[in-house]
């Protein structure tokens, strides 16, 4: 497993940087010496122009795919389900099969504080469905542990944050120093850095009563 997600984290993050590199040459602002002898002035602008579109789309679909657009869709998750005999159409939150949609519209940048490892149950935790997936993985991997905070069956939410950190880290390293960026995301996520809310009430702080020290007796009584 952890072989498994290595390779996965950097094949992403190695196709981030080839995205990277693609965008460098689509910038119609940066005057390029080509050594052909010829006019080529239209050969240029017809290569810029397939490579701005190129790379206006994926900006786009990184964009959707960072902020948890796609999460839980279950034309997404099916093969995975498949390949790992598991159900994951429980974490669909728009419906399974035809009735369902394509992609979320209820969430939004949700990986802006993501990056500063701050975790709030309407915004981030929603979109990532960090606890939707928690409590479908140890249904799924049969997870027999309880947790010994809220004595509920789940996965650690700490994990759960910090694998969803490192995913959004990969994706930052698109922008310029991105890479400062995304290891501060990772940084910031390995645990967690606050948690807003009151879903997952084992993450809470709670205030301990100390006990009362036991009274002397007096030994002249």
């Amino acid at each position: 497993i952890l072989f498994c997600l290595s390779a996965s984290f950097a094949a992403v993050q190695m196709t981030m940087v080839l995205f990277t590199r693609a965008l460098a040459f689509a910038n119609p602002f940066v005057v390029s010496t080509w050594v052909c002898e010829y006019d080529d002035t239209l050969a240029i602008f017809v290569g810029r122009l397939l490579l701005t579109g190129s790379s206006l789309v994926g900006l786009v679909f990184v964009f959707l795919c960072v902020n948890g657009h796609f999460m839980g869709q279950d034309y997404i998750t099916a093969r995975v389900a498949s390949f790992l005999g598991i159900d994951l159409t429980a974490l669909d939150p728009d419906g399974i099969g035809e009735e369902g949609g394509m992609f979320r519209l209820n969430v939004f940048g949700a990986a802006l504080p993501t990056l500063f490892g701050i975790w709030w149950d309407p915004w981030n935790i929603d979109a990532y469905l960090v606890h939707e997936r928690a409590h479908v993985y140890s249904m799924e991997l049969r997870d027999p542990q309880a947790c010994k905070r809220c004595d509920k069956i789940h996965v650690q939410y700490e994990l759960m944050m910090t694998a969803t950190g490192r995913t959004v880290s990969a994706a930052v390293q698109i922008v310029p120093y991105g890479a400062v960026v995304a290891k501060a995301c990772e940084y910031l996520n390995d645990p967690p850095l606050v948690y807003i809310g009151n879903k997952m009430s084992c993450l809470k702080m709670k205030k301990l009563e100390r006990p009362e020290p036991p009274r002397k007796k007096n030994v002249l009584l």
